[in-house]
């Protein structure tokens, strides 16, 4: 499918000033970018009358690692998605679902209830391999950092 969307404000990511121009899209690439783009051969035109188009943002300090493995994340990555966020960097402070022993009273704690209540099926997977974990995430198109800063949550007894 060949999308044209014409009359955007464009920021290309490189600091450059913005441009106005025309954008076609080519089932799920740029195609490409210019000033009034023919619309021949476009399946679909879109005119943004001067609204901005960029390229996605980076959230550079996720911890969407933790819903990605829910069995639907949708509703937990849509606002993010909304804001122009396609690429999430996750694990990169400590906190992630790796590092976690099985049965662990504290998972539902965890920056204090800010991942909400744990589903218990989230929970089963705390002590399984990291590889499971990463093929999990993998299959969801997520490549995850995870390093020597994940911890793991300690009782105090």
């Amino acid at each position: 499918m060949k999308l044209l969307l014409k009359n955007a404000r464009i920021y290309d990511g490189t600091g450059a000033a913005a441009r106005n121009g025309d954008v076609l899209v080519d089932n799920d690439r740029i195609a490409q970018v210019g000033a009034e783009l023919p619309v021949d051969g476009a399946d679909q035109v879109l005119d943004l009358q001067g609204l901005s188009l960029a390229p996605g943002f980076i959230d550079a300090h996720s911890h969407n690692d933790w819903f990605a493995l829910r069995s639907d994340p949708l509703p937990w990555f849509d606002p993010f998605i909304r804001q122009g966020i396609t690429t999430f960097v996750t694990g990169n402070c400590g906190i992630s679902e790796i590092g976690f022993e099985a049965g662990n009273p504290y998972t539902d704690k965890l920056g204090g209830g800010i991942f909400g209540k744990m589903p218990e099926t989230l929970k089963k997977q705390f002590g399984e391999d990291v590889s499971v974990l990463l093929r999990r995430l993998e299959k969801r198109g997520i490549s995850a950092l995870y390093g020597a800063l994940d911890i793991s949550l300690y009782r105090d007894d």
